[in-house]
């Protein structure tokens, strides 16, 4: 079919693909599976730069909240942005500590972080610190220590947990 080697090739969008092979793209996109041909074909020095906000802005931040907000009685990520004190110290996080520490390697740093904190806040997600706080060890060693280490580089100076 040419439409997909078209669309393999990126000479034509998805859109443009399945309209020249008489599909809707959610049925395109279905040929193109069964065909082999990923929809999203990005080289993984590309996404890394986003892989590597995620992990240290939402991951980390979710992580630490289970660290510091669950021995304290709070259930979801919901409860601990609904209290005032809890929200000032997430922000604090987010914003003094972990994007000082990738904004000069990435761009859009602080408006990731922004975004990510209005996502946190959406009150139909009903984030469980107890799922989040699952392999923690592990979670800690890949989104939070390479943080503190590069903050302590750069700044020589943890701020007082």
């Amino acid at each position: 079919m040419m439409a997909l080697k078209f669309y393999e090739l990126g000479r034509l969008s998805l859109g443009q693909a399945a309209e020249l092979a008489g599909y809707t793209k959610r049925a395109f996109v279905d040929v193109l599976g069964q065909y082999g041909i990923p929809v999203v074909d990005y080289a993984v020095d590309e996404l890394a730069p986003y892989y590597f906000r995620k992990v240290r802005i939402l991951n980390g931040t979710h992580t630490a909240m289970a660290a510091k907000f669950l021995p304290a009685g709070f259930v979801t990520v919901q409860q601990v942005l609904a209290d005032k004190v809890a929200a000032r110290w997430v922000r604090g996080l987010m914003f003094e500590e972990i994007v000082p520490t990738i904004a000069y390697r990435i761009d859009d740093v602080a408006q990731f972080a922004d975004d990510t904190y209005d996502r946190l806040r959406n009150p139909f997600l009903q984030h469980r610190l107890s799922d989040i706080a699952l392999n923690h060890v592990d979670k800690v060693r890949v989104r939070l220590q390479p943080t503190r280490e590069e903050y302590e580089k750069l700044f020589h100076d943890l701020t007082a947990a």
